[in-house]
């Protein structure tokens, strides 16, 4: 995977004035050229705002963009974005508008170490590709589980790297019709769905931890996915899974911990193709309700050096 850098030209710095409303961010991008960097001083800063050209935002000290519970906060739409060191907060709270702290609709950007928190739905890509998120702390709106938005949303949208970010009292991290992702070294609690994959392939998942959720990890009608060395507890309750696998594909499930789950893995109907297997080897199965459920009869499922515990 290729890894993007960019080059900025022009640095503006700015900081909201001492008394007075707090400053629009929109003017502050507006008026920065592209390949420009809009470096903000400490404060409180009025979304939202469109990005639509190539430029560094970034917060130096305690900076806060807050959406006025209007729309999602941020919106990316050209190539080539860096959005660094802020507290986005305060979306809307329209599923069907799909409001985010922030709205990813390009590719190669880079979003890291970001606090983003009590919007409906954290970060939503779709078709945005090869983009960088790390480092940021995410959750959703104070609602019924249901009704929380996804802490990050992939939809049709390939070959992004998502690494240690930090996603609780959220929805789900949902990753629909998306290939090649790399999902690795993040943690997940309090959620529905620590990760939730449809439709996909080729996606690999490693060095997560997800504890406390209904579900830690889901793979549904998707193939060639990758889980390794992930740590997976105390999914509870009476539909709390470690692992679901439905109607699935050459599954490599290998090197994980699975521990204090009603149960640990869930097999649906998978394989689903008559000629696919599934991979289960080298994972510690431990203290669950039930180490392995079956919903079908469906074999081809390949069982090595697994500790049932």
């Amino acid at each position: 995977m290729k890894t993007f850098f960019l080059f900025f030209v022009l640095l503006l710095t700015v900081g909201p004035a001492a008394a007075g409303p707090d400053p629009p961010l929109q003017a502050l991008i507006d008026q920065t050229r592209a390949d420009g960097t809009v470096m903000l001083m400490p404060g409180i800063y009025t979304g939202p705002a469109v990005i639509d050209k190539q430029v560094l935002l970034a917060g130096k000290g305690q900076v806060t963009i807050d959406g006025k519970g209007k729309n999602s906060v941020l919106v990316l739409k050209a190539d080539g974005i860096v959005v660094q060191n802020l507290t986005i907060m305060n979306s809307g709270d329209s599923h069907d508008q799909v409001d985010a702290g922030i709205l990813v609709r390009s590719s190669n950007n880079r979003i890291q170490n970001n606090t983003i928190k009590n919007t409906l739905f954290g970060i939503d890509f779709q078709k945005s590709h090869q983009n960088i998120i790390t480092g940021n702390e995410i959750s959703s709106k104070e609602a019924k589980l249901g009704l929380r938005g996804d802490g990050i949303r992939v939809w049709a949208s390939h070959g992004n790297i998502f690494r240690e970010n930090l996603i609780h009292d959220s929805r789900d991290m949902v990753i629909w019709y998306s290939n090649d992702n790399v999902i690795e070294n993040n943690k997940g609690w309090n959620n529905r769905y620590s990760l939730h994959f449809m439709y996909s392939g080729g996606n690999e998942v490693r060095n997560n931890i997800y504890h406390h959720n209904s579900v830690g990890i889901f793979l549904m009608y998707s193939r060639d996915i990758i889980l390794e060395k992930n740590t997976v507890r105390y999914s509870l309750g009476g539909t709390g899974v470690g692992i679901g696998i439905k109607e699935s594909d050459n599954m490599t499930i290998r090197h994980n911990e699975i521990v204090y789950c009603s149960t640990g893995i869930y097999f649906d109907i998978s394989p689903y193709q008559p000629d696919k297997y599934n991979f289960i080897k080298a994972n510690t199965i431990a203290y669950n309700v039930s180490g392995i459920n079956f919903n079908s009869t469906v074999s081809r499922n390949i069982f090595m050096g697994n500790a049932f515990i």
